[in-house]
């Protein structure tokens, strides 16, 4: 094994002779090299620990694996920091996978450094922002802006997701260079078709940790909105993000705080704001329309009928401001799939009028988390919507203005739905940063 690369080995239990190898390298790709000069080479740890949990999970698919070992070049490590790491690591895959992982790290030389001839912009900050293309990050980037002197932006790049990467370029480019801003890049792998990865963010957050070590940076702005940080199952099974959930933040947290070797705070400024509060804060005449949320960014379109477009187009319909086109609208196409809709518009009726008799699955996170406001607000928005659309004439599918019209009633008219509107386009939530 060539110095500097990532070895995890995991073998199927009670059959060591069958193993799973992952090596990693920072790739070739410009925005990388800072990794292999001599500045960048702190960075590797961050890099092998988040690469080695995201591709874990991958292997996890395939085949039950008890014992993980992880290859780390040397750093300042504390006596104790990597049973920390490990006990941390072990953890949220207990959480977020149902799944018994024993991490070990062992220590591989560090890879020599080159000279990078291209000068890189090292300049101390105090704030990263994680920035993604889709439209929380986008708001939430700008207003990192506004509310702090200078931020840098961190944009993981799958390597299979090319447009994903030009769009985020193109974002930048269009609005936020004449910000003062400088895109910093971390090459991540692919994500594959092999289904939702929960432990995306855990990646995210800890590959960032390169450019905060880099950078001098103690604090992780994390642009979700709270609705999708504590996101209910509308039934038994279904599978929600864990992605930026307050246990895997924790861990992250944890992780990067051991690493550093100095406290990190995590900055959540819409963690108690809706999708529509947030969209009503975008900036005007600027790239919303440039934004992607669809769990299809792998292709470029804009489905319309997943859960991400289903809750983004429900909010820009509250908040009043002009969103992207999607190829299917399950609120006025009687052929598109309605499932996620219907679902949330459900849920939504419930949490105003029925939330006592609410099961443990779909109310559980919001009870422990103090997060029942946050969703009252959340709930209305998704109802309000509808009342939007109604109010410019347009044509709910029938069992959409079943919906709506069970709302009216259960709310006694209208003006609750109405004052939300007011409420929401009056933008008076703001992020907390």
């Amino acid at each position: 094994m060539k110095p500097g690369r990532l070895s995890l080995v995991a073998p199927r239990a009670r059959t060591p002779s069958h193993s799973f190898f992952y090596h990693y390298t920072p790739g070739p790709q410009r925005p990388m090299r800072i990794f292999h000069a001599a500045a960048g080479r702190h960075a590797y740890p961050f890099l092998a620990i988040s690469t080695a949990v995201f591709e874990l999970e991958k292997a996890l698919r395939q085949r039950r694996i008890e014992q993980a070992v992880v290859s780390l070049t040397g750093g300042p490590y504390r006596p104790g920091d990597l049973a920390r790491i490990a006990a941390v690591l072990r953890g949220v895959l207990q959480y977020t996978l149902v799944e018994d992982v024993e991490f070990s790290f062992s220590e591989v030389a560090p890879p020599p450094p080159k000279r990078i001839r291209t000068p890189f912009d090292l300049q101390p900050v105090r704030d990263v922002c994680l920035f993604s293309g889709g439209v929380d990050s986008y708001v939430g980037l700008w207003w990192a802006t506004v509310h702090l002197n200078h931020v840098a932006p961190v944009f993981c790049a799958h390597s299979d997701q090319s447009w994903t990467i030009r769009l985020v370029g193109e974002i930048h480019e269009e609005v936020f260079r004449r910000r003062r801003t400088h895109l910093r890049q971390v090459y991540v792998p692919a994500i594959s078709k092999q289904g939702y990865a929960q432990l995306r963010g855990l990646l995210y957050f800890v590959s960032a940790g390169a450019w905060m070590q880099l950078l001098g940076a103690s604090r992780l702005i994390i642009t979700e909105v709270g609705p999708t940080m504590y996101q209910p199952k509308f039934a038994p099974f279904d599978m929600v993000t864990l992605t930026t959930h307050p246990y895997v933040v924790g861990a992250a947290k944890a992780v990067l705080e051991i690493l550093l070797q100095r406290s990190v705070e995590i900055v959540t400024p819409f963690a108690n704001m809706t999708k529509a509060e947030v969209i009503a804060l975008a900036p005007a005449a600027h790239g919303i329309g440039m934004t992607h949320s669809c769990i299809s960014q792998r292709f470029g379109t804009h489905d319309g009928t997943c859960y991400g477009c289903v809750v983004r187009r429900l909010g820009a319909l509250a908040a009043g401001v002009d969103d992207v086109s999607y190829r299917r609208d399950p609120l006025l196409d009687a052929g598109a799939s309605r499932g996620n809709l219907l679902a949330l518009l459900r849920f939504s009726l419930d949490f105003l009028t029925g939330r006592q008799t609410m099961e443990e699955y779909e109310i559980g996170d919001i009870l422990r988390f103090g997060k029942e406001e946050l969703f009252q607000r959340f709930a209305l928005d998704n109802l309000a919507a509808l009342h939007q659309l109604v109010r410019d004439g347009r044509r709910l599918v029938p069992d959409v203005g079943d919906m709506y019209r069970a709302a009216l009633q259960a709310l006694g008219g209208a003006g609750s739905l109405e004052a939300r509107l007011a409420m929401i386009r009056a933008r008076r939530s703001l992020p907390a940063f």
